[in-house]
């Protein structure tokens, strides 16, 4: 609702640039439609930073790729972009490819004449044909996050229960009598506009916000984590990477701490980065962190792809 909210500001000011970081973070589908058909027939030049591939298919015109400190410009929208982006991959590594076949040939002549004075003047060409070839170097891309979640003891059958229970806000009631069941195994999304209770229900299955009537009940032997729809926003800004991880564990050793924070793409001197000092994609890594350093079997996750 909030980023509704910020978008209809935005737009009631008419202009004829828009710049929007994430703006489809948070928005129901009928309004995400009705935002991109928006933007598609306003005649407003955009500049969008989205991680939604298929938002960003419907809608734009061209691809600016930051790369390596460079900024490549693709025409088309992402899917043409990734096509062409392959492509041109494929065929610079083949340059590459070719070139360093050439470079030891040369280098082999070089090195089998280069004492012979009847070869002398060949090799002094072959030297300096080395030093005039520009090397093609393949920048490999950055590293992905790779990690397993701990294995955790099973649960029981049944995981969480509510029974009647009810919640409202002021005079907007958002669940009355409602009943609610997850069973071990079961991967359940939760589907709905915005403002049709969806968090609220995290938040009571999670026990962070009580009902108002009714019980919850958690199932014997289960172990839960809740991630926020804000998560990344409750850590702590002054403690650095490895000290948020220290936060949600009394006994968990250094090592395998930086082996955590290493596996989310925090290694070196950036484990020592204060939170404030992170962007939001790695606040929301670290976010995602924490709730590797203690195993569970049941997760609760509100918007994790944001």
């Amino acid at each position: 609702s909030l980023t509704r909210v910020k978008l209809a500001a935005l737009l009631l000011h008419e202009p004829n640039l828009l710049m929007l970081d994430e703006p489809t973070n948070h928005l129901d589908k009928p309004t995400q439609r009705w935002f991109e058909q928006f933007l598609i027939q306003s005649g407003m030049t955009l500049l969008i930073i989205s991680h939604d591939t298929a938002f960003l298919d419907r809608v734009v015109t061209h691809i600016w790729e930051l790369r390596h400190h460079k900024i490549e410009e693709y025409r088309g929208n992402y899917s043409l972009f990734t096509r062409l982006k392959e492509e041109r991959d494929a065929q610079l590594q083949a340059s590459a490819t070719r070139q360093s076949k050439e470079i030891a040939r040369v280098q082999k002549f070089v090195d089998r004449f280069r004492y012979q004075a009847n070869k002398a003047s060949q090799v002094q060409s072959r030297l300096k044909q080395l030093d005039k070839v520009k090397r093609i170097e393949i920048q490999r891309d950055p590293k992905r996050v790779k990690f397993r979640f701990p294995l955790p003891s099973t649960s029981g059958r049944q995981v969480l229960d509510l029974v009647g229970a009810s919640k409202r806000y002021g005079e907007k009631v958002v669940y009355k009598t409602l009943d609610f069941s997850v069973e071990r195994g079961q991967r359940v999304a939760l589907v709905g506009e915005n403002g049709a209770g969806k968090s609220t229900l995290l938040k009571m299955l999670s026990g962070v916000l009580a009902p108002d009537t009714g019980t919850r009940t958690v199932g014997h032997g289960v172990t839960l984590h809740y991630f926020a729809q804000h998560q990344a926003e409750t850590l702590n800004p002054e403690h650095s990477v490895l000290e948020s991880l220290e936060e949600v564990t009394k006994h968990a050793e250094m090592n395998f701490l930086r082996g955590i924070a290493g596996a989310f793409l925090f290694s070196g001197q950036d484990q020592k980065k204060p939170i404030k000092a992170l962007s939001g994609g790695e606040r929301n890594r670290v976010a995602l962190a924490r709730m590797l350093v203690e195993p569970a079997n049941t997760l609760l996750l509100d918007e994790p792809t944001n």
